[in-house]
């Protein structure tokens, strides 16, 4: 009796293994797969892989002058692929969270899908899709709808509650540039444009 219910076990335990090597090898098989053709759609323009000094210079002068006006409402406008470059910027020297590369991809006004290649403790890359949106009102908010890897989306693979806490700390960052990231001013709107975002900047 104890062999028999012994080697049902082992066989059920083998049987699972098995199925959970299948479900792996084909998620594996299918980014792959998605990944080929995804980086053959990018524009090569629009992906930014490293941090050219000149044009960093170019860009945290241009925030300064916009931080710097003398009037009570002043207008950030950024290029899909400056706020790439400021993305890729903010988490050089990062040791928990490498990133190799940013893209973002408007999708219409007030949704874009940002992708950034992350690599996984220094032996896997690979592309993370956030979802971001931005509703129709006069807001400084900004959302995350989802996340997902190649073609599996965290909301339904059950990981509705980790896209939560990547929208509280996205909301927690937003309250904390709009008190003490510009000097003597608010965040009122963000507009996120078909090839651009536009920050509107209040006096207090």
């Amino acid at each position: 009796m104890i062999k028999k219910i012994l080697k049902i076990f082992l066989f059920s335990t083998l049987t699972v293994f098995l199925l959970l090597v299948i479900v792996v090898a084909h998620m594996v098989f299918s980014y792959r797969s998605w990944q080929r053709d995804f980086e053959k759609k990018i524009f090569p323009q629009e992906l930014v892989e490293s941090i050219d000094m000149e044009e960093k210079e170019r860009l945290e002068e241009k925030i300064a002058d916009v931080m710097s006006s003398i009037e009570d409402t002043s207008v950030l406008e950024l290029s899909t692929i400056e706020v790439s470059s400021l993305m890729l910027d903010s988490f050089q020297g990062n040791e928990s969270l490498n990133i190799e590369g940013v893209y973002i991809d408007p999708m219409e006004r007030g949704r874009w899908d940002v992708y950034l290649k992350i690599d996984f403790l220094e032996k896997v890359s690979a592309w993370v899709k956030i979802k971001i949106r931005k509703e129709e009102r006069e807001t400084a908010e900004i959302f995350v709808e989802d996340v997902l890897i190649g073609t599996y989306s965290f909301k339904s693979l059950g990981l509705n509650k980790l896209v939560e806490e990547i929208n509280q700390a996205l909301s927690s960052a937003l309250i904390t540039v709009g008190e003490n990231g510009f000097v003597g001013r608010t965040l009122e709107n963000i507009e996120l444009l078909d090839s651009e975002i536009v920050i509107r900047l209040e006096k207090y």
